[in-house]
């Protein structure tokens, strides 16, 4: 067990010995909560890379592998509301595990739909039955972050450990990426089988260790003064969220920033090749902005915990981002322009990756006595939101390239679609976004002022009283 500087509790908190306390079980807690979203985040992209060989596996069309994609941003959003209430009412530990066992069933039910027994007519049915239940785990796994540092590790430690299980989901997409190819062969229905069978092994070992290594939803005795202090009851939290302005300014902002990058990502292909651009520049891409922006999210996290500067590390991040994105947007209707590509995105993907977690963290402490899982989760709500409607846009809005534009174009059998104004949308939507962030939010670090406040009248109350 570690134990802080022993500060003593204040007389509303709930530890056992009267002291604010962390315990070294949080890192196994971390660790399983991390696991269970890199393989949701696998889950969800394991056919990406191999859609061709999927398609002709379950004998469908490449538009109809889509919808397995598809199913978790559809059911993000109602079920996210819901993730809410059950991390928040029900609390921690039932709502990890919940996650953990649905998850599990999801990879089940995928791993039963290669089998030689199943007729081939149900292959394609039973697969995405198994994508939609693994769909319905993931906002209990991705809303837990914020909970999870707020309840189980100190005040200098919330950022980092938000920002590592947060980055679990773009780690297990990048794992689909590079082992899907690896494995999955064209022709060979059993090396699909394979690959299926290996994403089911970390849903199944996480569940196990779920199950029987998280004991509680909050440690014995709380690991800082605002842990000991306690939140709002659900209802009553949504309220005071409903009535907090900065709130509205940081949510509606974030999710703006959330979904411009999730659609931004999946569209990058079909950006790329009607300017003569390959697929292997567009993959090379992706990885850049999802690699780089991890490093980016971790400096965040370090920068936070050690300066509480969210405000000037979100507004930078932003204004900076949407600076790279109308560059991105400007030079992606050229050809023949490689790095200036590469290099926007990639500031693109390391500014987008460290406001996940800035945000998340910035939403507690501005509306702190609310619960974390409340005020982060219903940000992650608004960025798929947004996600789906940028997504929908990004479906319709793209006219046919014009034959007469069509010589550089690189994109096999599918039909070029111009993205010029498309581009210019996303630049609108962070422009707007971003705007309305550095002159709108104001954030006062509620949780942070309580807990120093309270920590100074403790070291006053345990000075000797002067002698007269």
């Amino acid at each position: 067990m570690e134990s802080s500087a022993g500060r003593p509790l204040l007389p509303t908190g709930g530890g056992t010995d009267g002291e604010i306390r962390v315990y070294r079980w949080r890192w196994y807690i971390l660790t399983v909560i991390t696991l269970l979203n890199i393989s949701n985040g696998a889950l969800a992209s394991w056919f990406q890379p191999v859609a061709d060989t999927t398609a002709q596996f379950y004998g469908v069309e490449l538009s109809e592998v889509n919808w397995l994609s598809l199913a978790f941003l559809l059911t993000a959003v109602p079920l996210g509301f819901a993730a809410t209430w059950v991390l928040d009412v029900i609390g921690l530990r039932a709502g990890i595990i919940l996650g953990a066992w649905i998850q599990a069933a999801g990879a089940g039910i995928t791993a039963i739909s290669t089998l030689h027994d199943i007729p081939p007519s149900y292959r394609f049915v039973l697969v995405v039955a198994g994508q939609v239940v693994a769909a319905t785990a993931q906002p209990l796994l991705r809303q837990s972050p914020a909970k999870v540092a707020a309840t189980w590790f100190a005040d200098n430690q919330r950022a980092t450990a938000n920002m590592i299980i947060s980055m679990g989901s773009p780690i297990g997409a990048i794992v689909s990426n590079l082992v899907g190819p690896q494995v999955a062969r064209p022709g060979d229905r059993h090396s699909l089988q394979l690959l299926v069978s290996l994403y089911t092994v970390i849903p199944c070992l996480t569940v196990l260790m779920a199950t029987f290594g998280i004991c509680s939803s909050s440690p014995p005795s709380p690991p800082s003064i605002s842990a000991a202090k306690g939140t709002q009851p659900f209802l009553q939290g949504l309220k005071m969220l409903c009535r907090d302005v900065q709130y509205w300014i940081l949510m509606l902002t974030f999710g703006a920033g959330m979904g411009t990058f999730q659609t931004f990502v999946s569209v990058i292909e079909q950006v790329f090749c009607p300017r003569g651009y390959t697929d292997t520049f567009a993959g090379i891409c992706a990885a850049l902005m999802v690699l780089l922006g991890m490093v980016g999210a971790g400096a965040a996290g370090v920068l936070l915990d050690r300066t509480k500067r969210f405000e000037e590390i979100i507004k930078l991040s932003a204004a900076i981002g949407t600076l790279a994105l109308i560059a991105f947007a400007v030079l992606s209707n050229y050809p023949g322009v490689e790095v200036p590509l590469a290099i926007s995105a990639s500031v693109f993907g390391v500014t987008a990756f460290a406001m996940y977690p800035t945000a998340l963290e910035l939403s507690v402490e501005i509306t702190y006595p609310v619960s974390a899982a409340t005020s982060s989760g219903l940000l992650i709500v608004c960025g798929n939101l947004q996600a789906i409607i940028l997504t929908f846009m990004a479906k319709y809005i793209p006219p046919p390239l014009p034959p007469s534009q069509t010589s550089h174009a690189h994109c096999g059998k599918v039909v070029p679609r111009d993205f010029k104004v498309m581009m210019l949308v996303f630049a609108g939507w962070m422009t707007v976004a971003s705007v309305t962030l550095l002159l709108g939010l104001k954030p006062v670090y509620k949780r942070l002022q309580v807990e120093r406040t309270e920590a100074n009248n403790s070291i006053n109350t345990d000075q000797p009283s002067p002698t007269t």
